[in-house]
Order: C-alpha cells, then sequence, then structure tokens
C-alpha cells in the first residue's frame, strides 16, 4: 500500500519536479526537502520504520488532486462520503482562518496532540483531542451543528469548537499540518536550499494495483545517524507525506 497505516485513506505524494531535487541527496536531505518534520522523522527512526521510495507513471494512480484547498475539499467530498453533510459548510472558514488563528482559538499545541499519534490498526489515539474518523463523525453526530449553506464567519461557542475539532481531523486524519498553505506545493524554511515541488494526495491503494510501480530501497544509514535532527533542521512539515510503505 502506499501506507502501511491501515486507516488512511488518502496518501502523499510528489510531482516529477521532486526527483532531480534527490540527487546528490542522502535520505535525510531527501525526506527535509519533501517537507518531513525532523520530530517526525526521530518518531518513525524510533518506531524502526522502514523507509521505501515509490515511483511510478502519473497514469498509475485514480482520484489524485494536487494538493491546494479545493483538492482537498474534493478528496474529502469522495473518499470520506459520510463526513460531507458536516464539513462541506467549514470549507470557507477553514481555508480562509490562519492555522495559528485556529490554534490559539484552540488553548493547545495540535501538533503535539498529532505527534501522540495513534495505533496504526486500530487507528486508535490515547489522546481524546486527537481527532480520528469515528471521534468526528461522533462529535457532529451529537451535535445540532449542520447548516444548508458555508459559513463565513462563526460566532457561538460550539461553532468554534466544530471549527478546531475540524482543523484537527485534517491534522491527523489527512496530514495537513500547520504550515499547509493550500498552493498545491512543499514548503521549507530555506527556499533556495530547499526549493519547494508538486505534492498530490490520492487515494491509498495496493502498491500492485499501480502499473508501472517500481520499489526502491533506499540506503536508511543516514537516519540512523541522525537522531537529534531538531537541532539543525532546516525544514518545517507541512503535510504528512507517507515514505513509509
Amino acid at each position: 500500500r502506499l501506507s502501511t497505516d491501515k486507516w488512511k485513506r488518502l496518501s502523499w505524494i510528489f510531482g516529477p519536479d521532486a526527483l532531480h531535487h534527490f540527487l546528490g541527496r542522502n535520505l535525510v536531505e531527501v525526506c527535509l526537502f519533501l517537507g518531513f518534520g525532523s520530530s517526525w522523522i526521530e518518531q518513525k527512526v524510533s518506531q524502526e520504520v522502514m523507509f521505501k521510495l515509490c515511483i511510478f507513471p502519473e497514469t498509475g494512480v485514480e482520484m489524485c488532486e494536487q494538493a491546494t484547498w479545493n483538492g482537498i475539499f474534493t478528496l474529502l467530498e469522495h473518499t470520506y462520503p459520510e463526513t460531507w453533510p458536516y464539513i462541506r459548510t467549514y470549507k470557507d472558514i477553514i481555508i480562509n482562518t490562519p492555522f495559528q488563528e485556529i490554534e490559539e482559538l484552540a488553548g493547545y499545541s495540535m501538533k503535539a496532540v498529532n505527534m501522540i499519534g495513534r495505533d496504526p490498526n486500530t487507528g486508535d489515539s490515547t489522546d481524546p483531542r486527537y481527532m480520528t474518523l469515528k471521534k468526528l463523525l461522533y462529535f457532529f453526530e451529537n451535535s445540532s451543528l449542520v447548516r444548508e449553506n458555508s459559513c463565513e464567519n462563526i460566532s457561538s461557542a460550539e461553532e468554534k469548537h466544530a471549527m478546531i475539532v475540524f482543523r484537527q481531523f485534517l491534522f491527523d486524519e489527512l496530514g495537513v499540518k500547520e504550515l499547509f498553505t493550500g498552493n498545491g506545493m512543499t514548503l521549507s524554511d530555506d527556499p533556495e536550499k530547499h526549493p519547494s515541488c508538486r505534492e498530490y494526495l490520492t487515494r491509498t491503494i495496493p502498491l500492485r494495483e499501480i502499473p508501472g510501480c517500481v520499489l526502491i530501497q533506499p540506503d536508511m544509514s543516514s537516519l540512523l545517524d541522525s537522531r537529534n535532527l531538531h537541532s539543525n533542521n532546516t525544514t518545517r512539515s507541512a503535510k504528512g507525506p507517507n515514505l513509509d510503505s
């Protein structure tokens, strides 16, 4: 599968413009270029995750959207149809409200909650704020917040709480993280050293179902020797890509 997490319906992939940037870089540098956060890399290394690079033709996957906000919501509508009646009304407010403002309203670090993670088999998390699909549905099914039309602003405490819950869901379920801007490109703190490349989301499918798929095992040594990446990290994660297939 494009992701080893059984609960993931969508996986992050990258455009052909990313490949030539891999030349001359070790695996740590490739991960940082693609937008992996140092704390995320350390966590995966501690879990003994095996990183692999999957290369395939653009035509090898269906239902693939560039990671713009419109692309995100198109995929939500088609791959999470059970959530659509609840979340569609929050599209405009999520797009137009800076992440930092939502997090300040929440009163806690969404990234810290996300890093707690969940069981890869059950999809459950030990933190009640971590927003899985099951918890998102439970929240909305037990609230009165179902609108017919999209809202451009919210006022009630319940509506604000719903916005926080939905944004945490995007963070935890899709990997739409704190630096995501919706322009469809990766994001780096040092654009000259780590230029942007196109990023996409697609359905998580078995690799055997992708025509022309080639799986490459990169040299893991640079990751194993870089457990303190936070001390010299130059790229922060704007998303949650998947190389642990």
